[in-house]
């Protein structure tokens, strides 16, 4: 008789263990299989990643710094297995976390590869305290998922270790987006690049009109604040610009600027320094030289203040170069109102913040050269002309090794 009660408390303890899990998946779980999710350490200031978007199997698994909008590599989609595992997917590659060479061992790395099945790539996600989980695997249940670094820094490897009571086996795991919204971003922005190509080939107007429709039904699947949309936003700013849509550049910056007045967006700093540098430009086309000055002083105090204070580099650098865009922006109001002496002067800061070897990375290089064309058209009188050619010649030199296509903005 006590083998058959104790026969049945085992069944139902599993079937009540098996709706647990299964429950996991329900409407009201963090972990629904259409959701993206960002896996944040405990720290706040790194989170999962495959470094550079890499979409190769084997690519390892590493922490990087957590962006306030993260790229496709930074998004995970969880999906819970009939046994109640997870399998833990890569958004940009479709591939799962897994392993290397399914050792589960003590300093084991992790890697991308394609699903199989294995216990490699299944997971236990498990509650510890304040929503923050441990990612145990099921090779190795005396294991979890370790971030390796330092105090100073955000960029480390990961690997498994024993479980223990640190702060570096801590997890947070947050939504971002729902998979039919990142599909809503993705064809916003195959429109988006046609938009540019419309623009590269001087149809100005049919480029503005598309790339306006594109954001009008993107905006349909988020809220007018979200972050995403705000990103989005600063970019058509851009493109509306060039296309000689000012009216239209100017309605999306105020728009920009009223939300970021009145909460948190969750977006760079250094992307509101590109909005001020942006609406400087737009008051510059409308002759409002005064205020235009003001939205590009704002812009390089906004950068000099994040240089200052980022943690990490990646930011400091975006907000350089940010700032020599704005110093930029300056310097053509000046020759625009026949400051020459002045224009020079912004000139030269700008070009020496892009010549930084932290600043000017190859794909930057494009953009350099525009500025210096730029540089060129406005103002020769106070450098000479022969040693700006030679310092072109040898950015295209750069730009050619680097199979850089050269892009003339005019």
């Amino acid at each position: 008789m006590k083998k058959k009660y104790c026969f049945i408390i085992t069944v139902l303890f599993l079937f009540t263990s098996r709706f647990f899990l299964l429950a996991q998946n329900d409407d009201t779980s963090p972990f629904q299989a259409e959701m993206l999710f960002r896996i944040v350490h405990f720290s706040e200031r790194g989170c999962l990643d495959v470094p550079m978007g890499n979409r190769e199997a084997g690519a390892l698994i590493n922490i990087s710094e957590n962006f306030p909008i993260p790229p496709p590599h930074q998004e995970w989609q969880l999906i819970l297995l009939p046994e109640g595992y997870f399998k833990i997917v890569a958004h940009h590659s479709g591939m799962c976390i897994s392993i290397m060479e399914q050792k589960a061992e003590k300093g084991a790395l992790l890697v991308q590869i394609p699903w199989n099945n294995k216990e490699s790539q299944k997971w236990q996600i498990v509650l510890k305290e304040n929503k923050y989980f441990k990612i145990i695997p099921k090779a190795n249940s005396n294991l979890s998922i370790t971030a390796e670094i330092s105090s100073d820094d955000i960029q480390g490897n990961i690997v498994l270790k024993a479980i223990a009571g640190n702060d570096s086996q801590l997890w947070k795991i947050v939504p971002i987006m729902t998979i039919e919204q990142s599909e809503v971003i993705g064809e916003f922005r195959k429109q988006f690049e046609k938009a540019l190509k419309l623009l590269h080939n001087n149809k100005k107007q049919e480029a503005a009109d598309l790339v306006q429709k594109a954001l009008k039904q993107v905006i349909n699947y988020f809220a007018e604040d979200h972050p995403r949309i705000i990103m989005e936003k600063i970019d058509v700013i851009h493109l509306f610009l060039e296309a000689g849509q000012l009216a239209e550049a100017e309605s999306l910056i105020l728009d920009v600027l009223n939300i970021a007045a009145s909460k948190e967006i969750g977006i760079p700093f250094y992307k509101i320094c590109i909005v001020y540098h942006e609406y400087g430009r737009v008051l510059t086309l409308l002759n409002k030289y005064e205020k235009a000055a003001n939205y590009f002083e704002k812009s390089i105090q906004l950068a000099d203040e994040l240089i200052a204070t980022a943690i990490s580099s990646f930011q400091k650098i975006k907000a350089r170069r940010a700032k020599a865009v704005a110093i930029f922006g300056l310097a053509l109001l000046n020759a625009e109102l026949e400051s020459y002496l002045e224009a020079d002067n912004l000139f030269k800061q700008a070009i020496e913040i892009l010549k930084r070897p932290d600043v000017l990375i190859p794909r930057e290089i494009i953009k350099f050269l525009s500025i210096y064309r730029d540089y060129l058209e406005y103002q020769l009188k106070y450098r000479e002309v022969e040693k700006i050619e030679e310092e072109i010649k040898h950015y295209k030199l750069l730009a050619k090794a680097d199979k850089l296509e050269m892009y003339n903005p005019h």
